[in-house]
């Protein structure tokens, strides 16, 4: 929890700072828009094309200044479409940073850099690779293995390609849904949370759709496909359920416990302190008032019972020393535990509960 909290922290004060830095840079850009616009100019054939692209990126330039960025990103885009040049990507790039799309945003400025090559000035292409290494860092990976091949693959309601895939989905951190759907609709579900610089590997298997092992049954016994529609429908059919390990709760659940007793500890070894400290208080002011008075007849047996309240109250400071270690080593332990178990996210494992489809997922660090 502390790690996902700092990394938005992190994210948040990186968006007001991409704030300034585009309020700021508005004359770059402009610069730029020059340059895009000499560029055109001598390969131009239709002027109209080429003013449309000027008023496109100009009013992306307007928007980006009033922290518009969604509408500036789509201006720069159709500035591009209508007269691509490398400028244009540039300011792309830092229109997906500021909307926190840092996978849109690395692979438009590594375009930009593929494209501008030595017309690039090396102040700016060193920025640049600065953006994109600080973009990389918020972004997971997630390694699916689906099962059955052919399946398709959703994530975030976007189709990402058919099982198997051949390289692990890159996301940004945060939390996801993924999708497995076979071609007769049988799918499964799962969320997810990533971190950045974080690579899942997560499986999932779907399970048959009952309504085609129904209908096999039924062509077996001679009834014939036809009636298939008739047996079963899984439009309606209830999402898997997940039984998910107790391996991360109970290391959770410990640190807890062993957090609790640290406390317990420490509130019994605060009680215990003042409790000596009233006595030796009583052993002070006796010891000052004997020491004032030695000719009492009284004075050798009060002494003596003074004598043994000190012995006493040494004893007792051992005692409160002895709680107050004790107390200090079971609250760091547990929060040692329950930071570390929050921090890692160790493995866990998901069963489905519908016909015997299995998910499995586990963290890497």
């Amino acid at each position: 929890m502390n790690k996902r909290h700092a990394l938005c922290s992190r994210r948040d004060v990186a968006v007001r700072v991409i704030d300034c830095i585009l309020l700021a840079t508005i004359f770059t850009w402009t610069s730029a828009q020059v340059r895009a616009e000499e560029h055109v100019a001598e390969t131009a054939t239709d002027g109209s094309g080429l003013q449309a692209a000027r008023q496109h990126y100009g009013r992306g330039i307007e928007l980006a200044a009033q922290g518009n960025y969604s509408q500036a990103l789509q201006e720069f885009q159709e500035a591009y479409r209508i007269r691509p040049h490398f400028a244009v990507l540039y300011n792309i790039g830092q229109a997906h940073i500021a909307l926190q799309q840092p996978i849109d945003a690395i692979l438009v400025l590594e375009q930009y850099l593929r494209e501008g090559k030595d017309q690039i000035a090396a102040e700016r292409i060193q920025e640049t690779n600065t953006q994109i290494a600080a973009e990389k860092a918020l972004i997971a990976e997630i390694g699916l293995t689906a099962r059955p091949a052919g399946a398709t693959i959703i994530i975030d309601g976007k189709e990402v390609g058919k099982a198997p895939l051949e390289a692990p989905i890159r996301v940004a951190a945060g939390k996801h849904t993924l999708s497995v759907r076979t071609a007769d609709g049988t799918e499964v579900i799962r969320e997810v949370v990533s971190q950045g610089g974080e690579r899942l590997i997560l499986t999932i298997e779907v399970p048959s759709s009952p309504a085609n092992i129904s209908a096999a049954h039924r062509d077996a016994n001679g009834l014939g496909a036809g009636a298939q529609a008739n047996v079963m429908s899984n439009a309606g059919a209830p999402r898997p359920t997940d039984s998910i390990s107790g391996s991360s709760i109970r290391v959770s659940t410990l640190g807890y416990v062993l957090g609790s007793v640290g406390v317990a500890l420490g509130v019994g070894t605060l009680g215990h302190y003042l409790w000596n400290r009233n006595r030796f208080e009583q052993w002070q002011s006796t010891h000052t008032e004997l020491a004032s008075n030695q000719q009492a007849p009284d004075y050798m047996g009060r002494q003596i019972q003074n004598n043994e309240l000190a012995g006493s109250i040494q004893n007792a400071s051992h005692v409160t020393v002895g709680l107050a270690v004790a107390g200090g080593i079971f609250l760091v332990s547990g929060v040692t535990l329950v930071v570390l178990d929050r921090g890692k996210r160790p493995s866990l494992v998901t069963e489905a509960q519908h016909g015997g489809g299995v998910i499995s997922l586990r963290a890497a660090w």
